[in-house]
């Protein structure tokens, strides 16, 4: 019978770098997050890494540190599924408790303003932990889905950052923005048309008033918001036609991409450049297919490039900063031909910026992803070899970074997400594995 080896081309070229790898075994097939929260819980000058999961059932958060020490974990916690008995709610959705690919948003920032930081965590209710203990410092219990929700500074940048969430209410009542802040209870609710807060909400001060806004897409609606501080809406746009081929927006950066035009919204699926007031400097929906990571990309002078990957083109892009394309990357894992159509890699929000080397300048990094099912394709079964990929700003593989996960559905990289874990000077990096319950974090070895 055919091994991994035999149906799956590795990337090319492959780039192999000195690094040091610690893998935590998360449980018994756990069922894990795309989204865990990274930040220095205990004040050691490190970052630790918050996982919330499921095994056998029970819930559960977990803080690591970069060596893979558990630091705590919480048992008392429940998510959506099981705190309301509902077990049918949002089956087939990347929300629901048994979801391969699941999104379930954590940070780790001081919500409370006391001057610690707290492990936050939602999907309806709340949890906020201690984030150097673990012990829950509140429940809040909304009697809603929390399905995407980010930190966010609504009362000005010397004052702690409220949680900003877009919620379905269990009883049909609709949809709603709500901020959570010090007092960790509901201090601003805003009722908005649409459902489906996917696949995230992010906040930024796009018009440099010291007040960050919030730009969200529900799925119904087929369009992006962007809301103030005080709850209105300055404007939408449609998604679907121009800005792209999705019915939500899977990533988006607040930055200054075009120098002397203030901060502007960059966004997936186009990819597309808005002005704050949602004006469209330009969209490329026409000529790329289903972005999902997008970052900006610091070139050295005031501009910054745009990186991008599409999802099922298996392409990367770097991008002007007018929208103009300077390099393309499609050398990354890819399937036999005979095997094209039963094995379908990806490339998802799976990415960020990390200055691997420490030298101030980052690398682009890419995750990638496989989708299959073993009863399909029996050869598939056991383990097989993910990667992700570190590209220079100019578009040269620097490093290829195997790990092992197997394919239940989902395999690859759920998350690749930067930290400083092994060193206060240089990023690392940690990935969570789709389906082999195992959490990896990578530095570079050596000076």
């Amino acid at each position: 019978m055919p091994t991994w080896a035999d149906i799956m081309i590795p990337p090319e070229p492959l780039v192999p770098t000195g690094f040091d790898q610690v893998t935590v075994r998360l449980g018994d097939d756990t069922y894990n997050t795309c989204n865990p929260g990274i930040g220095d819980a205990d004040g050691d000058g490190l970052d630790e890494v918050a996982v919330p999961l499921i095994e056998n059932d029970r819930c559960r958060i977990a803080l690591y540190k970069g060596d893979g020490s558990e630091l705590w974990h919480n048992d008392d916690v429940r998510f959506f599924n099981d705190y309301y008995s509902d077990p049918a709610a949002h089956r087939g959705t990347h929300w629901h408790a048994r979801s391969r690919h699941r999104h379930l948003f954590t940070h780790v920032f001081d919500i409370d303003g006391d001057g610690a930081p707290e492990v936050v965590c939602a999907d309806g209710p709340v949890w906020v932990l201690d984030a150097r203990t673990g012990a829950i410092k509140a429940e809040i219990d909304l009697e809603a889905h929390v399905q995407a929700w980010c930190p966010a500074r609504l009362d000005g940048p010397d004052a702690p950052p409220s949680l900003v969430a877009g919620i379905e209410y269990r009883d049909g009542a609709g949809s709603a923005i709500i901020a959570i802040g010090p007092s960790l209870g509901v201090e601003r609710l805003v009722p908005v048309e649409g459902r489906r807060f996917e696949d995230a909400l992010w906040g930024g001060d796009v018009d440099r008033d010291g007040y960050d806004e919030i730009v969200f897409s529900p799925d119904t609606t087929r369009s992006m918001f962007l809301l103030d501080r005080d709850g209105r809406v300055r404007w939408s746009q449609r998604i679907d036609g121009v800005l792209g081929d999705d019915t939500h927006v899977d990533d988006l950066v607040v930055d200054s991409i075009l120098p002397g035009k203030g901060r502007q919204i960059l966004m997936a699926t186009g990819p597309a450049l808005l002005d704050p007031d949602g004006g469209i400097l330009w969209a490329l929906g026409d000529r790329y297919h289903h972005a999902q990571r997008v970052l900006a990309v610091p070139t050295g002078g005031d501009a910054k490039h745009v990186y991008f990957c599409e999802s099922y083109k298996r392409a990367a892009y770097l991008l002007d900063q007018r929208g103009t394309e300077r390099w393309k990357f499609d050398g990354f894992q890819r399937p036999a031909d005979e095997y094209a159509g039963k094995v379908i890699p990806r490339l998802t929000t799976a990415g960020c910026l990390c200055d691997w080397f420490g030298t101030g300048r980052p690398v682009i990094v890419q995750a990638e992803v496989a989708c299959a099912r073993p009863e399909n394709v029996p050869e598939l079964e056991g383990k097989g070899t993910f990667y992700v990929v570190l590209l220079t700003p100019d578009g040269e593989v620097v490093a290829t970074i195997p790990f092992e996960d197997t394919l239940d559905g989902w395999g690859g990289a759920m998350c690749a997400r930067r930290g400083r874990f092994a060193s206060p000077d240089t990023d690392g990096l940690v990935v969570i594995a789709h389906s082999n319950s195992r959490l990896h974090f990578f530095s570079r070895r050596g000076p």
